[in-house]
C-alpha cells in the first residue's frame, strides 16, 4: 500500500510538469542559475546565465520554464560590444509554470525574475526547480547568503564557499550535466531576525562623511562660478590661437596651400615676379619673400 501511494504521488508530481516536443529541444552548453534571496526586495531573484553552442543559427527561439507566481524582470541578449540589451520574448502559461519563450540573437542570455520566499517567523525557506527544455552541458548553481542570516542549509550541500560581491557569502554546488526534460530540484532554508535587505547595507565609499566634516564648502553656491571662470578661460585660450594662427603662417599652412594652389608663374611682361613658396609678389631688389621668408630664387 505504502508503494503504491509513492508510485501516486510520484505521478501526480509529472503529471504537473510540462514536456517539450521533440523539434523544439535546444542543446544548451552552460547554465548558471544565481538565487539572491531578500537582496533588493523581500523576495527571491533568480538570475539564469544561459551559454547557447556557437553553431545555433540566429535569431533562434528557446524555451525555459519558470513558476507561474514569478515575476520577470528583465530578459536579455549579449550584443556585439559584450554589454545586455533586452530582447523580444513571449509567455504563456502550461501546465502550472510560465512557458517563457524568447528570440535569441546572440549565444549570450541573461533572464532575471522574483518569486516569492516562504517566511515562518524568523525561518525562511526556498524552493526552485529548473526543468531542463534541452539538454544542458554544464548545469551550475550560486545561492547567495542573505545579510544577517544564520543556519544556512542547502539541498544540494554546496561544494564551496567564498566571499564575494556586496561583502556577502556565494555557495555553490557541484556542476552536472542534464538531459531533456530532467528536472533539478533545489532547496534552501535559513534563519534571519529581521527584514533587512542585502543592499541596504552594502558599503558606501566616503573619505570624510559630510556630518563630520569641518569648514565644508557650498559647491551649489561656487560651482556656476567655476563652469564660467572655466568658460571665459577657453574663450581666451581660442581667440589667442585663432590670431596666433593667421598672424603667422606656419610650414603645414604653407604645405597645403602647395597642394590646393598652383604654383605662381613669372608675369610675361615688366619685372614683378612671386615667391616660390606662399605665392606672394615680390618687389625688384627682394632677396626674402616678405610673407613667409623663404629665400627668393634667382628670376630671370
Amino acid at each position: 500500500m505504502r508503494r503504491f501511494l509513492l508510485l501516486l504521488l510520484a505521478l501526480s508530481f509529472f503529471l504537473h510538469v510540462p514536456t517539450i516536443k521533440a523539434q523544439e529541444l535546444q542543446r544548451f552548453s552552460l547554465v548558471l542559475v544565481e538565487i539572491w534571496p531578500e537582496f533588493d526586495q523581500p523576495e527571491v531573484l533568480v538570475i539564469f546565465h544561459i551559454q547557447l553552442p556557437d553553431d545555433v543559427t540566429f535569431p533562434a527561439q528557446i524555451a525555459l520554464f519558470i513558476p507561474e507566481s514569478a515575476d520577470i524582470f528583465a530578459v536579455a541578449n549579449e550584443d556585439s560590444s559584450g554589454g545586455l540589451i533586452y530582447t523580444d520574448y513571449a509567455t504563456s502559461n502550461l501546465d502550472g509554470w510560465i512557458q517563457l519563450l524568447i528570440t535569441a540573437k546572440s549565444n549570450i542570455i541573461q533572464v532575471e525574475y522574483y518569486q516569492p520566499l516562504t517566511i515562518t517567523g524568523n525561518q525562511r525557506q526556498i524552493d526552485f526547480k529548473w526543468i531542463a527544455s534541452g539538454p544542458v552541458d554544464e548545469f551550475s548553481l550560486i545561492f547567495q547568503n542573505p545579510i544577517n542570516s544564520s543556519n544556512v542549509r542547502l539541498n544540494p550541500e554546496s561544494v564551496s564557499s567564498q566571499l564575494g560581491k556586496y561583502d556577502l557569502i556565494y555557495n555553490s554546488i557541484q556542476s552536472l550535466s542534464l538531459e531533456a526534460n530532467q528536472i533539478f530540484q533545489f532547496t534552501a532554508t535559513y534563519e534571519k531576525p529581521d527584514n533587512e535587505l542585502s543592499i541596504a547595507n552594502l558599503p558606501v565609499e566616503s573619505e570624510i562623511p559630510l556630518e563630520d566634516s569641518v569648514g565644508q564648502t557650498d559647491w551649489n553656491s561656487i560651482l556656476p562660478w567655476i563652469i564660467g571662470g572655466i568658460g571665459l578661460l577657453l574663450i581666451g585660450i581660442g581667440i589667442v590661437i585663432y590670431f596666433g594662427f593667421i598672424g603667422k603662417p606656419i610650414t603645414m599652412q604653407r604645405s597645403i596651400k602647395s597642394i590646393i594652389r598652383k604654383k605662381p608663374t613669372k608675369e610675361q611682361h615688366g619685372t614683378s615676379f612671386y615667391c616660390h613658396e606662399c605665392g606672394r609678389r615680390a618687389e625688384e631688389g627682394d632677396q626674402f619673400c616678405r610673407s613667409c621668408g623663404v629665400k627668393l630664387r634667382n628670376q630671370k
